[in-house]
């Protein structure tokens, strides 16, 4: 009986060693994966500075292609198009958001400007162009201010019947850029009036940002009851600064040449 249980028990025995063994070897490959994208995502500068397109460079931009479903609606968190960025600024799980862009969205074409300042642009499948704004000032570990998309460039005059009250469809009539927002809002978050005035009160109404030929504009919106979006406020910028929630001034001067030329 003892021949027999020996063997067993020597059997039982390996088989523990290699499950630990097994155990402890893919440990460390998934701690070196790890330390490897970590590694990736926390070596940017050298990315941006390899990659961008110099303020005094009068040469066009490579601007990579993205399904606008994945641009625009499902970014994990890391932008939302109309969220001012600072909204995070305070927030105990901040993170660095300029690595985890570039790990989710590759091949940014990037430039820089003359305020210390840069963008990165992605266009859609759709026709829209997307900016994101960064600025030396927080060593570009995170955007800055809105995100700002366009498709097509109109002037202030188009947009100078709006008036207070009047609905988000009104505003969809001049610029499609609004229906990306009033998406985000409606079928993405299902926002309702309650949560929508939480945000409000807080400094981050619902808005759409709208980037014009003479100027930019940014439109803020009350919801009412079914989801009703109105506008409540409209602050437009014919130098392309607008303040952030906190008070800051943000420059949102783009490159002529980075300005889409389609049509519709």
């Amino acid at each position: 009986m003892k021949k027999k249980i020996i063997p067993i028990v020597c059997f039982l025995l390996t088989l523990v060693l290699c499950v630990a063994a097994y155990a402890t070897v893919s440990s460390v490959r998934h701690r070196e994966k790890n330390d490897t994208d970590n590694s990736k995502r926390d070596n940017f500068y050298e990315v941006i500075f390899k990659k961008k397109v110099s303020a005094s460079e009068k040469k066009e931009l490579i601007i990579p292609i993205y399904d606008e479903e994945d641009l625009f609606f499902k970014t994990d968190g890391l932008f939302y198009l109309n969220r001012d960025f600072c909204f995070y600024e305070n927030q105990n799980a901040h993170m660095t958001y300029t690595g985890a862009l570039m790990e989710a969205y590759p091949d940014a074409a990037i430039r820089e400007r003359e305020d210390n300042s840069l963008y990165f642009v992605y266009d859609t499948n759709t026709g829209y162009r997307l900016f994101l704004f960064f600025s030396n000032e927080n060593a570009l570990q995170d955007p800055i201010g809105f995100p700002v998309v366009i498709k097509n460039l109109r002037p202030y005059d188009d947009y100078a019947m709006l008036k207070i009250g009047d609905s988000i469809e009104n505003v969809e009539a001049i610029d499609s850029v609004a229906t990306l927002h009033k998406q985000l809002i409606i079928d993405v978050w299902d926002l309702e009036p309650a949560g929508a005035a939480f945000h409000a009160k807080n400094g981050y109404p619902c808005t759409s940002v709208h980037y014009l030929s003479d100027g930019i504009l940014k439109i803020e919106y009350e919801m009412l009851e079914g989801q009703k979006l109105i506008i409540s406020n409209m602050v437009f910028s014919e130098n392309y600064i607008l303040k952030n929630a906190l008070g800051k001034n943000i420059n949102y001067r783009i490159n002529e040449l980075d300005i889409p030329t389609t049509e519709n």
